[in-house]
């Protein structure tokens, strides 16, 4: 089978890490500070070192790991725990993306028929294991960062500095429930790369492509999140669910394409494409191994119709969702930061006592 390699992995990680940040600019998760962002972007560093060493150590993914370092009962449990997360993830960026979908594109489509359209692309994108998806990636990823720096470029003409000193005297109050989310979203979940890790060519450096995609990322991240803040200011920024793309949306680039928004959109889409395929590829990877299946192709329409039935009953509004999101922190964190690290040392234990 073919690898995937370091320029594909990156590419993959990259589109994987900006997913909705693309189009909120960071600001949807917590409280818009700077601080945030660096904090949760450090945070992603835990869960980044920790898969890394153990993927080194074992030459395997986090879930072959798993097998491996307990026994079959505890096993099934710890990899359930992720393919649990997994889920989870992945419904909610679904489930935000159709509401942005119907919110302010396909405005007149019924929203079962865009999800079944998003998720039969998903599903045509893994038929032929993550291979496709790292393929796809790195045709698109030039193109992606093409769009944002060309989105902030006709932004420039509107930005106002004074806008900043809002920024400086803005109020932190819920320090510790916004701190919490910052540390487990958007970017920890970066851990699912662990799981798909097996895929890159042996010859190929793991950690590179996880030092290529963390510091993209974070320079994307932060110059949209400045970029919002120079156009749109508070609280302006703290009232609106989309802020980027009504930052461009004040922009024009001529006239074929008139609204520089159509094709924001459009990055959107692709990066939360990629987000989605992922999560839904470590979960039925996971759930391979749970149920000792031979080929993931064995559940993915199974898979898929679950995803499909559990994103149409779920909120069909941006607050709502978040209160939902919010009530999964603590098991965002252990699933996250604590599990890795647990795999990490009984694996360590593991491999010592088949060296004596």
């Amino acid at each position: 089978m073919d690898k995937l390699s370091t320029k594909e992995m990156a590419s993959m990680m990259i589109l994987y890490m900006l997913g909705t940040a693309i189009m909120t600019g960071y600001t949807f998760y917590t409280t818009p500070h700077p601080l945030y962002i660096i904090i949760s972007f450090l945070s992603a560093l835990i869960p980044i070192v920790t898969c890394t060493i153990i993927i080194k150590n074992n030459k395997k993914n986090l879930f072959s790991v798993i097998d491996e370092s307990f026994n079959k009962f505890f096993s099934k449990i710890i990899n359930l725990f992720f393919v649990i997360y997994a889920f989870i993830i992945e419904l909610f960026y679904l489930r935000y993306f159709i509401i942005f979908t119907k919110n302010n594109i396909l405005i007149k489509t019924p929203v079962i028929i865009t999800t079944i359209i998003f998720l039969l692309l998903i599903f045509l994108t893994l038929k032929r294991n993550i291979i496709t998806l790292g393929k796809l990636s790195t045709f698109l990823i030039p193109i992606n960062i093409l769009i944002i720096l060309f989105g902030i470029l006709f932004s420039v003409k509107m930005f106002d500095i004074n806008n900043l000193n809002s920024l400086l005297t803005l109020n932190m109050d819920n320090i510790y429930d916004n701190l919490l989310l910052s540390i487990i979203l958007p970017f920890s979940d970066i851990v699912l790369f662990g799981f798909i890790i097996n895929n890159i060519n042996k010859n190929e450096n793991i950690k590179k492509s996880y030092s290529i995609a963390f510091i993209v990322s974070f320079i994307l991240i932060m110059l949209m999140y400045f970029t919002n803040i120079f156009v749109l200011g508070f609280p302006l920024l703290l009232k609106v669910p989309y802020p980027t793309f009504i930052t461009v949306g004040l922009s024009s680039i001529g006239t074929y394409v008139t609204r520089m928004e159509i094709i924001v959109a459009f990055n959107f889409f692709i990066s939360t494409l990629v987000k989605i395929s992922v999560c839904s590829f470590a979960a039925m990877l996971g759930l391979k191994h749970i149920m000792d299946l031979d080929n993931i192709k064995d559940i993915n329409i199974i898979y898929t119709i679950i995803v499909f039935i559990t994103v149409m009953i779920m909120p069909s509004t941006i607050n709502k969702l978040l209160l939902l999101l919010f009530k999964f922190k603590w098991y965002f964190l252990f699933t996250a930061f604590i599990l890795p690290i647990l795999v990490l040392i009984r694996s360590k234990i593991k491999n010592r006592k088949k060296a004596i």
